[in-house]
């Protein structure tokens, strides 16, 4: 039986949100997952005509748990956009998906990340431009969440994935170009080992910012596989007084396993100050 007042509030990452609902087996996942302790579910999301949010809402509702994020990045992969792009036309329709989930992030009273739609360096004329690119779609981007009442986590991302922001110092930088009050900035603990000398520093440099995190082992596979200093990010986290999501993310397969492993690793070091 997990505490009430577990804080940070533990999530776990299922893929696909538009996947996850043709699966007639979701309910019973969501069911494990609130019997593991878990609080929250986070999904990746590209499609909202292919999202029904009704029936997930209903699902999430009995199972006691909560949508603790809707991560954007399938959008660059699957329809080959992104705000470091030089023609205005892909990055219009790069802004015009992001603010399309905005309505189903509403209605989940949930939030959206954006980080893997920034694109590649291949994806852009020259560094320069694309951050001001990037820039610019970030402020469109807060101008509809400010009107659809949605904040948005922007994530510093691995420079092996994403050609721009790879670490807090930057995402924070370009946070306070954009100077939006419905974006804010969030960590992952993947990113944060290799982009950073210091995870510690990093998570603490995010300051009262922080709106989301993620909790990924250093190689993405099973909880404990790895060498990544759970108790560090944790006693980091208390430290920020931080009480939002902090959410299991692991390429492994099995998510059932996945689950079970990363709240028997992690679900002590809630409790630890």
């Amino acid at each position: 039986m997990v505490p009430e007042e577990q804080k940070p509030k533990l999530s776990f990452f299922l893929g696909s949100l538009e996947k996850e609902q043709r699966d007639s087996e979701l309910s019973k996942k969501l069911m494990r997952l609130t019997e593991l302790g878990f609080k929250a579910v986070e999904f990746n999301a590209t499609d909202p005509s292919q999202i029904d949010v009704a029936s997930l809402s209903t699902q999430l509702d009995h199972c006691r748990l909560r949508a603790s994020a809707l991560l954007t990045g399938g959008i660059y992969s699957k329809y080959l956009v992104c705000f470091a792009s030089p023609e205005s036309s892909v990055r219009e329709e790069a802004v015009r998906r992001v603010a399309a989930l905005m309505p189903v992030a509403n209605q989940l009273s949930t939030l959206l990340v954006i980080g893997l739609i920034q694109g590649q360096r291949a994806d852009a004329a020259d560094r320069d431009s694309a951050q001001r690119n990037i820039i610019d779609c970030l402020k469109r981007v807060g101008e509809h969440a400010e009107r659809q009442n949605v904040h948005c986590a922007f994530e510093p991302v691995n420079h092996l994935e994403v050609g721009f922001n790879h670490t807090v110092a930057e995402v924070k930088s370009v946070l306070s170009a954009v100077g939006s009050s419905f974006l804010h900035i969030m960590a992952d603990t993947f990113h944060l080992n290799i982009e950073e000398s210091s995870a510690e520093d990093a998570i603490r440099a995010c300051g009262q910012d922080l709106s989301h995190f993620h909790l990924c082992e250093t190689n993405r596979c099973t909880f404990g596989s790895g060498h990544l200093d759970f108790q560090m990010v944790f006693r980091t986290l208390h430290e920020l007084k931080y009480d939002g999501y902090c959410t299991v993310i692991s390429e492994s397969p099995d998510w059932k396993h996945e689950a079970e492993t990363a709240m028997r690793i992690l679900l002590p070091g809630l409790f630890r100050k």
